[in-house]
């Protein structure tokens, strides 16, 4: 006679098992976990604490500056005034996060009061950022033009990364084409002013 209870036992055990690998199987696909680890991650870095200095000033282009000084893209004269009133202000360090990567057609001068504001300052970084091909075509960099970017003190990456929720939660220190030679961006503004200090230290020695 055959042990039904055995049977049984040995059927529910296959059961669990083939449950237990299909979830694992089904988990370590999936996005579950990852969804999962991304709630834990954030939670946790909820609690610790984010203080933002208050050496740190953002000029952000809102729908106040746009009503004020018109549309966007606006003219490099514009971004040269606005950097030589932030150097008068003696600021240690500027990061213009915006992408100069074309002439500016419609005023021929513009592009190169702006080169000139950057070479006053002395402690400016322009952006780099990757190109968005056409599909078949390789990514690029896109990069400042040439008198500006001459004129910087540095340039950064503003390559971002996002996760499969949408959000961004880190980024690269350091990218590019070929190998990663870019520094990030607050990086590079970063080092603008630590440049500028070890300079200050080899003049009083």
């Amino acid at each position: 006679m055959f042990d039904t209870t055995a049977q049984r036992r040995n059927i529910v055990g296959a059961l669990l098992s083939a449950i237990l690998v299909i979830g694992a199987y089904l988990l370590s696909t999936g996005t579950a976990l990852q969804r999962v680890d991304f709630l834990f991650y954030d939670y946790l870095l909820a609690w610790r604490e984010h203080r933002i200095s208050d050496q740190v000033v953002v000029v952000a282009i809102d729908d106040e500056s746009l009503k004020r000084l018109g549309r966007w893209p606006w003219s490099r004269r514009t971004h040269a005034e606005l950097l030589d009133r932030l150097t008068a202000m003696q600021a240690r360090a500027v990061g213009f996060d915006v992408l100069f990567a074309e002439q500016q057609t419609d005023d021929p001068l513009a592009d190169d009061l702006f080169a000139g504001a950057i070479a006053r300052n002395g402690k400016t970084v322009l952006a780099v950022a990757p190109s968005n091909p056409a599909s078949g075509r390789p990514i690029d960099e896109v990069l400042p033009i040439a008198p500006l970017a001459e004129s910087a003190a540095g340039l950064g990456h503003v390559d971002i990364e996002l996760d499969t929720d949408g959000l961004c939660r880190s980024f690269y220190l350091r990218a590019g084409l070929g190998e990663a030679h870019w520094p990030a961006f607050s990086l590079a503004v970063l080092k603008a002013v630590d440049d500028l200090e070890e300079a200050a230290r080899f003049d009083d020695a």
